[in-house]
Order: C-alpha cells, then structure tokens, then sequence
C-alpha cells in the first residue's frame, strides 16, 4: 500500500471514532497522530504523562506543541511511589512502566468522558525488543500506525506534508532506558544522565544516549556523527563535565547509537511481549 493510500486509510479511521483521548509525549509520533486526530475525531484530548523520568526537553514540545495550535490537553503526574515496580529494573521494566502510565491515562481519560486511547506506536517499532507493547495491548490501546502499517520514515514524511516544523526530530525514549537492566534506578541517576545529555546536545550532537554505569557514563551519538566526536579537544571537555556531575570515567561507544543497545545485555530468549 503506497504512502497517499495509508494516509487515506487512517483518516477514514480516525474519522470513524469520536472522544478519543491521544497518549502524548511530544515526539514526531504521537505528535503527527495527535494532529490527525484533531483535523479528523470529534471532541479529543492529548494526555502528556509527566514523570521523574521524562525528558523535559519532551515534556515542553508537547505542552508548547497543544498550547501553539490550542488542542485540549491535561498533564498527569503519577507519584514518585507509583513506578515502585520498576526502580530495579527487571528485564520487564517497560512492561510495567507502560502499565501503570497508561492505567493512569485510561482512568483520567474516562472520567473525562474519553474512552478509547490512541498511542503513537508504530510498524517500525516491531524490529526490537519492545515489552511495553504487551501492556498496551492488554489495556486496549490502540496503535493506528501499527494497525495501517505506517513506519518510522513515513511518519516523518506525512508528518513534513503536515507542515509540522519538528518533523525530522531525532527519536527519544524515557530516561530509564539508559540504566541497564538489574541495576536500581535514582533521582539522582536520572539526573546526571539529564544533564549530560543536555550537554552533549548543547555540543551540537543531535542523537545522544548517556548510558549510566554506575560510575561509568557510557557516551553513544548518532553514527553519523562519530568523526565530531572522536577529535582530542571534544573527548576533554566531554570528560571534564561526566566529571563534574559525579562520573568517575566516560566511555565511547565505537558503533555510535543504535536502537536498543542495552538489550544486548538479556538474554535473547527472554520475551514479554
């Protein structure tokens, strides 16, 4: 099925439903579903999730993003005790992340008269060990992308025709994604990894993961580009800042940035989703 044919395919979708309710992160994604939801459903509301684990620089798009283009919107802030469940890490850890965000989500969203939950997951998604898709999938989320089979690439083209400045904005995922598994997750952990990311973006890296190793930062960026990193200069001032937010050594990923590179580290047999 071509582009124009998939496009035509989730606007008679959307257009079919009425008081959805769009989980809401500010990434390219949930934003571009978000955008057709609103051209294309009555009455809907974006939910944008806020946690101790949720990048800030998302958090703002997405408000700025719903208050730029005035779309409903409600912020929800689970407590620090709600994510008891996940500050070990277990292989799991987006299992139930994903559980109890979207619990939260579904509850607020139906005593605002929104009963059916759209995410902004998509076929691309499918490439890698993704245990919150089992979550979304008991509780009733539903993935139009997924659904049509719009991929990662598409997305950014429709969402470029959308006039949609952000439309190239490199992929994200919540914090806890750079604590390897097993080991505890912090306030503090979270936020060196905050602070250092915002700092290698503020080098001009545009793709970054900081991976907290306990006293190691291991530092990846996008493949492409590895050659601004690896110059003596970079390195020492990189070095000099893991330092001073508390990391006893800084690290290199040769190959870069690649999607789920700690799941490296479980074992491939393990599935939970």
């Amino acid at each position: 099925m071509d582009i124009t044919s998939k496009k035509g395919k989730l606007q008679k979708f959307l257009s079919s439903k009425e008081n959805i309710g769009v989980a809401y992160s500010g990434g390219i994604d949930s934003t571009l579903i978000l955008q057709y939801a609103f051209k294309n459903t009555q009455n809907v509301k974006a939910f944008i999730v806020k946690t101790f684990f949720t990048s800030k620089t998302d958090y703002n798009d997405a408000v700025n993003f719903c208050s730029e283009r005035n779309m409903d919107y409600r912020i929800i802030e689970p407590l620090y005790e709600n994510f008891e469940p996940v500050l070990k890490s277990p292989v799991d850890r987006c299992y139930r992340c994903k559980k109890i965000i979207f619990s939260n989500i579904i509850n607020i969203a139906a005593s605002e008269g929104y009963n059916t939950i759209i995410d902004g997951s998509n076929s691309s998604d499918n490439s890698d060990y993704r245990p919150g898709k089992k979550a979304l999938k008991e509780l009733g989320i539903i993935s139009p992308f997924v659904k049509i089979g719009i991929n990662k690439n598409e997305i950014r083209y429709l969402a470029k025709e959308e006039g949609i400045h952000f439309f190239d904005k490199p992929s994200n995922s919540c914090l806890l994604t750079r604590i390897p598994y097993e080991r505890e997750v912090t306030l503090k952990k979270i936020e060196m990894i905050e602070k250092g990311e915002e700092y290698l973006k503020s080098m001009g890296f545009k793709v970054v993961r900081l991976r907290h190793f306990d006293e190691i930062a291991l530092i990846e960026v996008g493949w492409d580009e590895r050659d601004k990193l690896f110059k003596l200069k970079i390195l020492d001032q990189i070095k000099n800042y893991m330092s001073e937010i508390g990391f006893d050594y800084t690290a290199i990923e040769a190959g870069g940035y690649k999607t789920g590179n700690l799941n490296k580290l479980i074992e491939e047999t393990k599935t939970y989703g």
